[in-house]
């Protein structure tokens, strides 16, 4: 019996609603693929396993009772949980989505909670990732610098969505809604549709000091850490290169996002600009 891939990676054209499955040999699932690898290297780390369980706790506090799930339970029993999720994801990512539906640059990646029941299936939830990012991702591959940085935001964006979204899909069997005050302070602040919390965005917080943004300032795909006060720093490319290049935890950890001199930007400007 031939075991399946760690990474399922499919494509849908902008219109269609029909999946097309990427082969491991095309360009676009090599570099989604080595993102996501990456990305579960950071997932293991110690840092960023005590952040998951701190952002848990937080997450469940703020939850109606019947809906909690660690009520009583220790840190030691959140971080076995949170052990447990990660194991998985070592075993099978979730379903990934190159999705030309999302044609809107500001959103480069979501991940929608379903209700699920039984054994936790990864290839059951999907995280869909902007179709024209890829591609940008792609075309920048003859310049090194540039696309270590596109790989950076794409490490970003699956540990955003994988360790600040789907962790809570696993651990609540995808039924409520973030609590509102799971929210990091700079995002309080921006238009929102509805009164919910932002657990991806606190996530980065707690790691990176930070929300973790990409501007096309000074260059294209640029990554800037925008702290509680929305003081902007930018990465420095060293560590951009440091956690592409050296996946070990020092590197993955808050370490390589000590940031460069500080920039203040307005709502106003940030939204002419991707975000991560």
């Amino acid at each position: 019996m031939l075991s399946l891939p760690r990474h399922r990676i499919l494509k849908r054209a902008r219109g269609s609603q029909r999946l097309v499955r990427q082969n491991c040999d095309t360009e676009q699932y090599i570099y989604v693929a080595l993102a996501l690898d990456i990305t579960l290297g950071l997932l293991s780390s110690r840092t960023a396993r005590a952040a998951m369980t701190r952002i848990t706790r937080a997450f469940d506090e703020n939850l109606p009772s019947h809906l909690q799930q660690f009520l009583g339970i220790s840190d030691a029993g959140i971080a076995n949980s949170i052990d447990r999720f990660v194991d998985i994801m070592y075993m099978q990512t979730p379903l990934i989505i190159i999705d030309g539906n999302m044609t809107d640059p500001a959103n480069p990646a979501c991940h929608h909670r379903d209700v699920w029941s039984g054994t936790f299936n990864p290839l059951k939830h999907e995280i869909l990732l902007n179709k024209q990012l890829v591609e940008d991702m792609v075309n920048a591959s003859e310049s090194r610098q540039v696309l270590r940085r596109f790989q950076f935001q794409f490490v970003n964006l699956f540990f955003h969505e994988i360790g600040g979204h789907l962790l809570f899909t696993y651990l609540y069997h995808g039924l409520p809604s973030t609590p509102r005050q799971v929210t990091p302070p700079n995002w309080r602040e921006q238009d929102q549709e509805e009164d919910i919390g932002e657990s991806g965005r606190t996530l980065e917080t707690v790691v990176f000091g930070g929300t973790v943004e990409f501007f096309d300032i000074p260059e294209i795909s640029t990554p800037w850490v925008v702290d509680n006060h929305n003081n902007a720093r930018r990465v420095a490319s060293q560590a951009v290169d440091n956690a592409i290049l050296h996946q070990s935890e020092a590197n993955l950890s808050i370490q390589p996002l000590k940031p460069l001199s500080p920039v203040f930007f307005t709502k106003s400007t940030s939204k002419k600009h991707r975000f991560g």
